[in-house]
């Protein structure tokens, strides 16, 4: 005995058995188009009714939730999205001192420096009267300092030492972290 499936043999109809009928249903993330024959997919994006946090993209049967840079999908509820933290990951390109900011982070330089781009320069060049023999020395100790208030470990202590030659050229540069 063969038996028919009253939905036909359409693999996106569900086959809901009533009390002496049945009723064809599209299966979750399908809707039936106009003529109500075939089942179509549903665009949840556009139809806003997903649930991601951020981006959505719509797929076939369903949806996946993006995250916007600087964030990831939270892997217990990927339809949530949390700050990547480029600082302690070592995605960030800082030369000194990381700050990690809510989608992003920002770079900033320790005491006795000032940041250039994503470097960090000292402040302090020698003049005339610091040298001697033709070379001029620069030692330094440093301390980070910070523009914002952050909850950052405590840092090194730096301490360098830049010579120059008469000529006024960076002959030697030295950066030593004391703890």
């Amino acid at each position: 005995m063969n038996l028919i499936h009253p939905c036909g043999d359409d693999d996106l109809l569900d086959c809901i058995n009533t009390v002496g009928s049945y009723i064809c249903s599209c299966k979750l993330g399908y809707h039936t188009n106009e003529t109500g024959g075939d089942c179509i997919d549903v665009d949840e994006c556009a139809l806003d009714t997903n649930d991601c946090q951020q981006n959505c993209s719509n797929t076939i049967g369903g949806y996946d939730c993006l995250c916007e840079r600087g964030y990831k999908v939270v892997t217990s509820n990927p339809s949530e999205c949390e700050d990547v933290d480029e600082c302690s990951s070592g995605l960030d390109n800082c030369e000194q001192v990381c700050i990690n900011l809510n989608g992003g982070y920002n770079c900033s330089c320790y005491e006795k420096f000032f940041k250039n781009g994503t470097k960090c320069r000292p402040l302090e060049e020698c003049d005339n009267s610091t040298c001697v023999n033709g070379a001029c020395y620069v030692v330094r100790t440093a301390q980070p300092v910070f523009a914002i208030e952050a909850s950052i470990p405590p840092l090194p202590t730096l301490q360098y030492v830049k010579v120059k030659n008469a000529s006024n050229k960076v002959t030697l540069f030295s950066l030593t972290a004391v703890m």
